[in-house]
């Protein structure tokens, strides 16, 4: 398994804590988490802002993909092959 950094670096995206944290929360998670579950994990280490953009930048850049549930809720999960 890749490394953090270079994962980051992969997609184009700049190696920030904020981003390593994220990143890692997903790789030692096998299920999809939601925007509630992550700023919980990781409450102390970003504001809300940060926590939506580095989200977002993920999903534009293709790490992540977002997967709707039962309940209109969207949860986040690790591309681990080309989405499309």
């Amino acid at each position: 398994m890749k490394q953090v950094p270079e994962i980051l670096s992969d997609y184009g995206l700049r190696t920030t804590e904020q981003r390593k944290t994220v990143l890692s929360l997903f790789q030692h998670n096998d299920y999809a988490l939601s925007y509630n579950e992550i700023e919980h994990q990781v409450n102390a280490q970003m504001d809300r802002v940060t926590l939506y953009r580095i989200l977002r930048s993920f999903v534009e850049k293709g790490l992540l993909h977002t997967i709707p549930d039962e309940q209109q809720t969207v949860k986040y999960a690790l591309c681990l092959h080309t989405c499309e």
